[in-house]
Formats: C-alpha cells, sequence, structure tokens
C-alpha cells in the first residue's frame, strides 16, 4: 500500500511539473551543445573532392554573428507578441466587463448600484489584464521557442549526418596530405590532416569541425522560421483600427531579416546556395506545422478572468468567436453583447440589446 501511493505521488509530481518535457528539453539541448562545439564530430566518411572549386574560397566572418541571429529571433517577437496580447486581451476584458445600458424600467437606484460596481471592478480588471497578457503571451511565444529548438535540432542532426564542407574548407583545413593523383578524387574526412599554420581563429579543432559542417544553413533556417511564425501572428492578432500599415511595416521587417540573414551567408562564402535554400525550405515547413498544429492559427476562443480577489473563484470571460455573437458567462442575464471581429481579434464593435 505504501508503495503504490509513493507511486501515485511520482505520478502527480511529474504531471504537475512536466517533468517528462524537461527531460525531453534539456536532451535536445544536451545533443545541440555536443554537436556545435565538436564533441559529437561530423560523419568522418564524408570528404570532399580534388579541384572542387567552391571549397576553394576565403574566410571572410560574418555579417550577422551568430549572438546578433539570436537576439533578433528572441526579443523583437517577445516584444510584438506582449505589446498586442496586452492591447487585444484589455479590448476584449473591457468589452466583456463593461456593464450594459440599464433598461427604461430600471429603477435609479439600480443604476446607481451599478454604476458604483463598476466603478470598484476599474483597478482590479488592470491587474487581471496584465496577467491575461503574460499568459497568452507565455503560451505564443513558447510555441515560438519550441520551434526554435526543433529547428536547432534538425540543423545540428542534419550538418552533422550530412558533413558537407563549406566554402572556406580548404582556407580553415589547409590539409597537407591530400591525395589528387586522379582529376576529381574522392578524400574521406578521416584521411585528411589539417595544417597548423594558419590564423588562431581557422586553427582551432572546434572551426575545423564547424568547416564540415554546411548543410543546411542554421541562420536561413532558424530567420525564416521566426518571420512566417511572426507574420502569421501579425496578420492574425494585430487590427487595422488605427493604422493599416503598421502591421505590414511589422511583417516586413521580420521578412528583412530573414533575408538579410539567409542571402548574406552566399555572400560571406560560409554556405553554398543550396545549404541556404534548404533551410529555407525547412523553416518554413516548420513554421507552418507549428502555427497550423501548435498554435491552431493563433485563433483563441476562450479567455480566462484571473481572480480579482484571493478568495474568490476564477471567473470565466465570455467566448470570443470572429462570425458569431459572445456567450455571457453569467447565468440569467438578459443582456447579450454582440462582439464581432473587423479584420482581426484586437479590433472589437460591440453593441449592446436589451
Amino acid at each position: 500500500m505504501a508503495d503504490q501511493s509513493a507511486k501515485q505521488r511520482i505520478l502527480l509530481f511529474a504531471k504537475k511539473y512536466k517533468v517528462i518535457d524537461y527531460v525531453i528539453f534539456l536532451s535536445i539541448l544536451g545533443t545541440i551543445g555536443l554537436t556545435a562545439f565538436g564533441v559529437i564530430p561530423p560523419w568522418s566518411d564524408g570528404g570532399i573532392y580534388c579541384d572542387d572549386p567552391s571549397i576553394n574560397f576565403k574566410f571572410q566572418g560574418d555579417t550577422v554573428p551568430t549572438l546578433v541571429l539570436f537576439f533578433g529571433l528572441l526579443i523583437p517577437p517577445l516584444l510584438v507578441i506582449y505589446i498586442t496580447e496586452l492591447l487585444d486581451v484589455s479590448s476584449q476584458v473591457s468589452n466583456s466587463v463593461s456593464p450594459n445600458n440599464p433598461p427604461i424600467h430600471q429603477s435609479a437606484n439600480d443604476s446607481q448600484q451599478n454604476q458604483q460596481s463598476a466603478e470598484q471592478q476599474q483597478q482590479p480588471k488592470q491587474y487581471s489584464v496584465q496577467k491575461l497578457a503574460l499568459k497568452s503571451t507565455k503560451a505564443y511565444y513558447g510555441s515560438l521557442l519550441n520551434g526554435l529548438l526543433f529547428g536547432a535540432l534538425l540543423t545540428e542532426v542534419l550538418k552533422t549526418l550530412v558533413a558537407e564542407p563549406r566554402p572556406h574548407f580548404l582556407d580553415t583545413c589547409k590539409p597537407t596530405n591530400l591525395n589528387c593523383t586522379e582529376k576529381g578524387q574522392f578524400n574521406r574526412y578521416h584521411d585528411i590532416v589539417c595544417s597548423d599554420a594558419n590564423s588562431p581563429r581557422n586553427g582551432v579543432p572546434r572551426a575545423i569541425f564547424d568547416a564540415k559542417k554546411s548543410f543546411p544553413s542554421g541562420h536561413a533556417l532558424l530567420s525564416t522560421y521566426s518571420a512566417i511564425f511572426m507574420v502569421v501572428f501579425a496578420q492574425r492578432k494585430i487590427g487595422t483600427a488605427y493604422s493599416t500599415l503598421w502591421k505590414h511595416l511589422l511583417q516586413m521587417v521580420f521578412i528583412c531579416f530573414a533575408l538579410l540573414c539567409s542571402i548574406s551567408r552566399i555572400i560571406d562564402k560560409r554556405h553554398h546556395w543550396w545549404d541556404v535554400l534548404a533551410g529555407v525550405i525547412f523553416g518554413i515547413s516548420l513554421a507552418v506545422i507549428t502555427v497550423k498544429w501548435h498554435v491552431n492559427d493563433f485563433k483563441c476562443d476562450k479567455f480566462k478572468k484571473q481572480n480579482y480577489s484571493p478568495d474568490e473563484p476564477d471567473a470565466e470571460l465570455p467566448v470570443f468567436n470572429s462570425t458569431s455573437g459572445v456567450e455571457n458567462s453569467t447565468s440569467g442575464a438578459e443582456n447579450v453583447n454582440d462582439i464581432r471581429f473587423r479584420g482581426s481579434n484586437s479590433t472589437v464593435e460591440s453593441t449592446a440589446e436589451t
């Protein structure tokens, strides 16, 4: 009996704190780290062909360094998602909790009591809006991070297995024992000895391992995924009540950042053009999967209002739908707010029926 009780407590703990998710997360991070830093080397049976002009370029550095890439992937989407959700949820909460116009037969005392009750709700409502915005931001931003995590895992696994040389492989490795007695002869990586007579940046083992991992482009995959995710988010969640061009400007910013990250990899001779093309295709595919299945195309049908007081139970907000009315959460209510969306979830038109 004691063993069964302990087993139940362990299962409840694992379910409550999502232990399996943390194990998967740490496993993925560990795999990415081991492959990125060369602990798990690229496939040794890969190699290069003699007289291959596509791997004989000079190392030029990165126009978009890795730190700049991750800053662009993480910070701007977080700000855009939070501000959008803050405005969106604030609009929905204000429409759902605002008192309806009193009927003609309603007494003056009842009208005054309703007005006082509405005024008392003003201060707690702001606190609830912030919590709702953080909750929805956590859901959407978490989905974005999940996609980035699995995109990085896909990139590192493919780089390690394909083991394609980068355009600057010969400049980075400076091999001393290439066997090129025949034209187009293939030399495997485990038969190639790289020279130490090169720059300190190119001479470290991690840089040599990195020079064997060209396919696909991680910059192109991750930046394209983030751009498509945010373009759809802006289209679904940002309204046009105050500006018709604002959301399109944001969409162009994310697209241009993805293009910069992708095209610069070809110009810098860090990737072949087909590596970047493959990264873009993988990024678009991953973004479509995430948007359609993980976040349901950003169609959130129900919001839950946080506690106004620690002693009160959670109150459920009405169900918002782009084609139908809103279902009142209080039983027995006579007035129903018909809330329609004009173009997006953040532009709301409300009419009261009495």
